[in-house]
């Protein structure tokens, strides 16, 4: 358990320490703070209890009053001069163990003279001491928890949070299952087309329109990210505002409208071209946006969960900039609620929530320095997609020429399909991930330090808030 143990001697002095004892519950954990009258229940062996709980302790208060050396027995002599004295014993044992010791002194009381001590308490001498007056007690006794709180091990630990498993990059089996997929996504349509019946003169083929609207809908992310970027000093204004709002409704508000205009673009101008292949293609396309949307609202949205009921936790891998506004948002809207000075608990979980804030925004910062190769490194699946989509875009335009080769086309203009589709292709892709790379630079840079400034204002608040209220009169350790 650790904590603090009271040593004192009973008499006119007892408010003072049972409001010592007090503050000290009201600051740490109550089962942390012993003082016999308050901690030891009725029927209970004490010559047992206290022993055990000066070993536990981490830091011994003595307090030393106006009569402490002078009060005696019923026979005249000395009761600090007798080893069966309880204040003494817990002395010895305090010493014995090398527990952090402070004297307290009350009012105009002075430190005992070593040689006024008995020799195996005299070492008591050399702690520096503290002083209670009685005018200014309050005061004294929270700065004297203020300075304390350092040398008592908290007794709340940070809880991480479940990381998300999608954080984790996965092994080289998706580099190798990309590579395989690729190499049959480029073969498989001309061989399907060099076994299929001859294409009839004059038409074109299925795998030329189907080429067609794969680089069609290549089209939407280019010209997304594009738009994105053009307006980014107005989307980072609202996304200042839409990200301190609660994950779910971020999600409802935001996220989930987003994805739902960029998926149906498509969709809409196939029903308007009249092409059910279009329609498709866009359906399928779509549902696999709803997958990956819905697991990553259910992800983040769960990691705010364990944010609410853990306070600390283990960011992901890839920070994300909304989850580090929402910490602050969070934290700052708890802090609003507390008054001065605040306990051991919940300035341990601010602090705690407040270095891994500090982390994240660390952690962002540094992501803006890396490369465009490290940069997409960390986005596996997604490069492993459009490395896909380009292959059976490719693959496609192939099996056209195949097609029109079959069909009795020259083979000059034809053979250039899948060179102008890997172009055309490869273009828009890099296109795509440099004009994201450079948002995500841009956002990472601003995000990092407005989270930095933000975690700076509240240490300030939170150093408020732990100092004491009153202070006046009061002596340093």
């Amino acid at each position: 358990m650790g904590g603090i143990f009271i040593n004192y001697r009973r008499g006119d002095h007892d408010d003072v320490v049972l409001l010592l004892g007090r503050l000290l519950s009201d600051y740490f954990d109550p089962e942390q703070i012993f003082l016999d009258i308050l901690s030891i229940r009725l029927g209970t062996r004490f010559p047992k209890v206290l022993p055990e709980r000066v070993l536990d302790s981490e830091v011994v208060l003595v307090i030393i009053h106006p009569q402490w050396l002078t009060s005696c027995n019923t026979d005249g002599s000395q009761r600090i001069d007798d080893e069966h004295d309880w204040v003494r014993r817990e002395l010895v044992l305090a010493l014995q163990a090398r527990k952090k010791i402070i004297p307290i002194l009350l009012d105009n009381t002075s430190m005992p003279a070593r040689e006024e001590l008995p020799k195996s308490i005299q070492p008591l001498v050399e702690w520096q001491a503290y002083r209670i007056r009685t005018d200014s007690r309050d005061g004294d006794i929270e700065t004297l928890i203020s300075q304390v709180k350092r040398l008592v091990a908290p007794i709340w630990e940070s809880s991480d949070a479940i990381e998300n498993t999608s954080s984790q990059p996965p092994g080289r089996w998706l580099a190798v299952l990309t590579g395989a997929l690729t190499v049959l996504l480029l073969v498989a349509p001309s061989a399907l087309v060099l076994n299929a019946a001859s294409p009839v003169a004059g038409e074109l083929p299925v795998a030329f329109y189907l080429a067609g609207w794969s680089l069609l809908l290549m089209c939407a992310p280019f010209l997304t990210a594009a738009a994105v970027w053009g307006t980014q000093l107005i989307i980072n204004s609202a996304e200042r505002e839409l990200h301190s709002l609660p994950t779910n409704r971020y999600n409802r508000r935001v996220a989930v409208p987003l994805a739902v205009t960029v998926l149906a673009a498509p969709l809409a101008v196939a029903v308007s071209l009249g092409s059910g292949l279009g329609v498709l293609i866009s359906v399928l396309i779509a549902c696999v946006g709803v997958v990956y949307v819905s697991t990553r609202q259910s992800q983040t949205e769960r990691i705010e969960a364990e944010l609410q009921r853990n306070w600390s936790y283990r960011l992901p891998s890839r920070v994300h900039p909304a989850l580090l506004r929402q910490g602050v948002t969070l934290l700052d809207q708890r802090m609003q609620g507390w008054s001065r000075p605040v306990s051991a608990e919940q300035s341990e979980k601010a602090a705690s929530m407040l270095d891994a804030l500090d982390n994240g925004a660390n952690r962002l910062c540094g992501a803006t320095g890396q490369g465009r190769r490290h940069w997409l490194a960390e986005r596996p699946w997604w490069t492993a997609a459009y490395i896909l989509w380009l292959a059976v875009t490719v693959g496609l335009a192939a099996a056209t020429a195949v097609s029109l080769l079959q069909a009795g086309q020259t083979p000059g203009r034809t053979l250039l399909l899948p060179v102008f589709a890997l172009l055309i292709g490869g273009v828009l892709a890099w296109g795509t991930m440099d004009v994201v790379y450079r948002r995500h630079r841009r956002r990472n840079d601003a995000v990092a330090a407005e989270v930095a400034e933000n975690v700076r204002k509240l240490r300030r608040e939170l150093d408020v808030l732990v100092a004491p209220r009153l202070a006046r009169g009061s002596s340093g350790i």
